[in-house]
């Protein structure tokens, strides 16, 4: 057989070689990334390549830890079973030197552990080669992990299955670096020159042991008929197969992968019309590229063997899923590196193969193979690389029109685009270009059927058409231009997914028989009844464990589904097992209020927005938590302001849960070209406003309470008088700063209502001030401008030679009938008519410990994706969860933010603050005249309600 033949040769090579042997065949194939040198954006990795030079690269070359020069924090020392292997801190590098005999484009290969540590985040490195970082990629590799279960399955006293917790497996992971956006079907690739070769590697993420490094050319991999041709002497067993259920993988490359329950067909196995078993690997949480699953496969005879999987892809309408095969760590042949998948409404049996003829696979018995699949961009991979430039340059563009006509130009007027935007008429030529050849791969690849993809492109075909010939057409239609933008960018976005769902994989005979593809009529038939009928028995807002309520501590929580069965995973696995106290977990997202007056209420609620404790509290509704066993201690889990909205009179009433504030984010791409730099105080805002506006771009201010807080208090102003009897709105302080912000608006022309999002992705509003959890929405759904923007503290006011950026969390517009100060805080409340408060005081402790926000965080981000990425308001939670590329700086706005006590009326101001806000902005009344005249009528109200908490 030719692998066992090329296996024995690498062995051979390896016995005689004095380094680390490369696995190289894992990514042996080169990539074919398509490099237009006009259009690639400098920095990417498709101008590296076209940059680079083509000379044929060859060989392999390796170099062990103990080899490495420079070394800073790390140390060499023998780790699982490596002698002289390097640990890498964060922030640890060291430089390895590797010789080639010829110069070219080579792959690196780590042979590396991701340590286990408090953080449970990503291990990411950065690497320079020559002294030089090559593309923008290189600074933030993400090295892959490998993950299993830490015990089996388990069932609840409702017949419910509940999931094991994960852990690293401590395995070493011999892997070639990828692409950190999963863009392309194979490895990176490094220009190599002859001779000696510098790599630095610099650990930015985690704790890693580093065995050692290789460099390899890539050969490419034999044809499946080649193999084919080697089977001649083989024959296949009969009968003989062996079932691998996708949820029963032996490790996984992500905490995020994780089965799930399926009760659409009564064939998919196990199934349960009933209770809730996991039959299945979902495709919406296996679907990154990059991403791979491990089975463990034994064979009862030697012999060939299909293939057959029993998948579904019902998520991308009309468009295929990549997988790559791998056994041992091996692509078997070329035909398996990209395997692609059908999509389909219902599930489906595709034994693997060409189309005319199924793949085999030999196996030997007695013998135990590791079985893998990897998500890849697959055939659409050098399509969305191409959309992703054309998006950046369609917003271009987009902008170029902005800045010469603004949002909404006249459509009888003429621009003169042609002379205004130098260059426009190539522009539009070279897009015409790139999108037809994108449209034609795209049918291509999908065998001549069109969609809701190619729609959009021939719409932006269409239009560019008309605009070469008459360019003031864009700006008559600027509106719809900017909506097939979008468009495009979110259908390429989407595509760059592969979901897959995954029953099992049954490895079986060419004769064997296969479980059935869909249950018989009947079959279905009965099923769907009896799953009708436990509808209507099953509590859906009650989750995992349920145990007598006089018994356990029965907790309300008021986020989603996925939430709720996250805590009560984390509540039955961590806290019920360590301190034997049951807990009885709901989903009541509102009703709190009305279930305290009917003596309904829980013993504990979690979630709970900012100002409900205050409101509870001052009703008698809510226990004291200041004298529980060790408050002090928790307390100081969390920022110095963070209480301050939960306290009444002399007692703290509820602990934060979770904290957001706002930052600025900034295109730095749109402000350099403009010559300017994100601004550092209000004055250069403005400056740096006025430039942006004679280009018709704007800057994003919120028009809410917490922005004139946050101007009050960087002024040098207080919120309250000192006894909280009244508002600080009669200084100076505050006049100066309500002064600014309606300024902002009534004479800087500021945008009262804005999509931020979008407006920040085409660069209408390159600077901004957003909650620093849309962080995650730039990084994950906006690809076109990575690289191009940055997360940055507030601005602030110069004082004494620093500058306060001190931050208010207040979100507060003063519409609804009970707005309160809307903070940026979540909060957990312990009843004052529960008879099992110790219990829940221990529940709230445990919860929000450093351990526990940091695992529930990392499990609400692997049920719900990155854009869910928690925010929790402990600090050192804060610090293991994967905000770790951005964390320094929101460490330094977090110092800086200011929580305002809730007081009796407090409703009141942001009612007050509004209706002065719209009578300056409005009306055109003098602000100084308007903040006195309501500010006197929130004080009268606050007094009041002072006279009614006192009585």
């Amino acid at each position: 057989m030719l692998a066992r033949k090329l296996m024995a040769v690498a062995l051979a090579l390896a016995l005689l070689s004095t380094v680390m042997p490369c696995h190289a065949i894992e990514a042996s194939v080169a990539d074919s990334v398509s490099v237009s040198p006009q259009s690639a954006n400098p920095g990417s990795y498709a101008a590296y390549l076209a940059a680079a030079d083509t000379d044929a690269a060859a060989g392999e070359y390796s170099v062990t830890a103990n080899k490495s020069l420079q070394r800073v924090k790390c140390t060499l020392s023998e780790y699982k079973g490596k002698s002289r292997v390097l640990m890498l801190d964060p922030g640890g590098e060291a430089s390895f030197p590797i010789s080639v005999r010829t110069p070219g484009l080579y792959h690196i290969q780590l042979t590396y552990v991701p340590l286990p540590e408090e953080s449970i985040g990503q291990n990411k490195i950065s690497l320079a080669l020559n002294g030089k970082v090559g593309f923008d990629s290189m600074q933030h590799i993400t090295l892959s992990q490998e993950w299993q279960n830490n015990g089996e399955i388990a069932t609840d006293s409702r017949g419910n299955q509940i999931l094991p917790g994960q852990e690293l497996s401590g395995e070493w992971i011999t892997r070639p670096i990828l692409d950190p956006e999963g863009r392309y079907n194979q490895p990176l690739r490094f220009y190599f020159n002859q001779g000696e070769n510098i790599i630095r590697l610099t650990s930015r993420i985690g704790r890693l042991a580093l065995a050692g490094i290789c460099v390899f050319a890539g050969e490419p991999l034999p044809e499946y008929a080649k193999i084919r041709r080697s089977y001649n002497a083989q024959n296949a067993p009969s009968d003989a197969s062996n079932l691998l259920e996708a949820e029963n993988y032996a490790s996984k490359s992500d905490t995020t992968i994780l089965p799930d329950f399926d009760k659409s067909d009564a064939a998919t196995q196990p199934s349960d019309p009933v209770r809730l078993v996991f039959n299945y690997i979902p495709g919406n949480r296996f679907s990154s590229s990059g991403q791979w699953i491990k089975w463990k496969l034994t064979v009862p005879k030697s012999g060939l063997y299909n293939i057959t999987l029993r998948v579904r892809q019902n998520i991308k309408s009309g468009f295929s899923s990549s997988r790559r095969l791998m056994i041992d760590g091996q692509v078997p042949f070329r035909e398996a590196d990209i395997l692609t998948f059908e999509s389909s409404g219902s599930w489906y049996q595709k034994t693997l193969g060409n189309g005319h003829e199924d793949y085999l696979f030999f196996f030997e018995q007695g013998r135990e193979y590791t079985l893998s699949l990897e998500a890849v961009p697959g055939p659409l991979s050098d399509v969305t690389l191409a959309l992703d430039d054309a998006v950046y340059r369609l917003n271009s563009l987009y902008r170029g029109v902005v800045m010469v006509a603004g949002t909404n130009p006249d459509k009888y007027r003429d621009y003169n685009l042609k002379t205004e935007i130098p260059g426009v008429i190539d522009s539009i030529k070279d897009l015409s270009t790139l999108l037809k050849k994108q449209e034609g791969t795209i049918l291509k690849v999908n065998r001549g059927r069109s969609g809701s993809e190619l729609t959009i492109i021939r719409s932006l075909l269409n239009r560019l058409k008309r605009i070469e010939k008459d360019p003031d057409e864009l700006a008559r239609t600027l509106g719809s231009f900017k909506a097939d933008i979008e468009a495009l960018s979110t259908w390429n976005m989407d595509a760059k997914n592969q979901p897959l769902d995954i029953d099992y994989i049954a490895v079986h005979s060419p004769e064997g028989e296969l479980p059935r593809e869909r249950a018989g009529f009947f079959d279905g038939l009965f099923f769907s009844i009896k799953r009708l009928l436990a509808s209507y028995m099953k509590d859906y807002g009650t989750v995992g464990e349920i145990y007598d309520e006089k018994t356990a501590v029965n907790v309300w929580l008021t986020l989603g589904r996925d939430q709720l069965d996250a805590f009560k995973k984390l509540v039955d696995n961590e806290f019920t097992r360590e301190y034997g106290i049951r807990v009885n977990a709901s989903l009541v997202p509102t009703g709190i209020r009305e279930a305290v007056l009917a003596g309904k209420a829980p013993d504990a609620a979690l979630f709970l927005s900012s100002d409900e404790p205050f409101n509870l509290a001052s009703r008698g509704a809510l226990e004291n938590l200041t004298p529980m066993a060790g408050f002090d201690e928790v307390r100081m889990r969390f920022s110095q302001d963070a209480l301050n909205s939960f306290f009444y009179k002399d007692g703290c009433y509820a602990l934060p849960i979770t904290e957001t504030f706002p930052m600025m984010f900034a295109r730095t791409d749109i402000l350099h070209e403009l010559g300017l730099s994100p601004p550092n105080t209000w004055d250069e805002m403005l400056e740096t406003a006025a430039v942006l506006q004679r280009k018709n771009m704007e800057i994003g201010i919120p028009a809410s309470l917490g922005m004139f807080a946050t101007l009050l208090f960087q002024n040098g102003g207080s919120f309250y008088a000192e006894d909280q009897s009244r508002t600080g709105f009669d200084s100076q302080a505050a006049i100066d700063a309500f002064t600014l912000w309606t300024g902002l608006f009534s004479q800087y022309g500021f945008p009262i209502a804005y999509d931020f999002y979008n407006r920040f992705r085409s660069g209408e509003m390159p600077l901004g001030i957003a909650p620093y959890s849309i962080y995650t929405m730039f990084e994950v759904a906006a690809p076109e401008i990575a690289g191009r923007w940055q997360m940055i503290p507030l601005p602030g006011v110069l004082k004494n030679g620093k500058i306060d950026r001190s931050v208010s969390i207040s979100n507060a517009d003063g519409t609804g009938i009970n707005p309160g100060l809307n903070q940026g805080l979540t909060s957990a409340v312990i009843f004052s008519k529960s008879s099992k408060k110790e219990d829940a005081w221990q529940l709230l402790d445990w919860f929000t410990s450093d351990q526990a926000q940091a695992m529930f965080g990392m499990s609400v981000e692997a049920l719900l994706g990155p854009i869910a990425r928690y925010t929790p308001a402990n600090i050192n939670a804060f610090k293991r969860l994967p905000w770790e590329d951005v964390q320094s700086v929101l460490l330094e706005q977090w110092e800086r933010v200011v929580v305002i006590p809730e007081i009796p009326g407090g409703y009141y101001i942001a009612r007050g603050i509004n209706n002065a806000f719209r009578r300056v902005i409005y009306q055109y009344d003098n602000s100084v005249d308007t903040l006195n005249r309501y500010n006197l009528q929130v004080n009268k109200e606050i007094a009041r309600k002072w006279r009614e908490a006192n009585r």
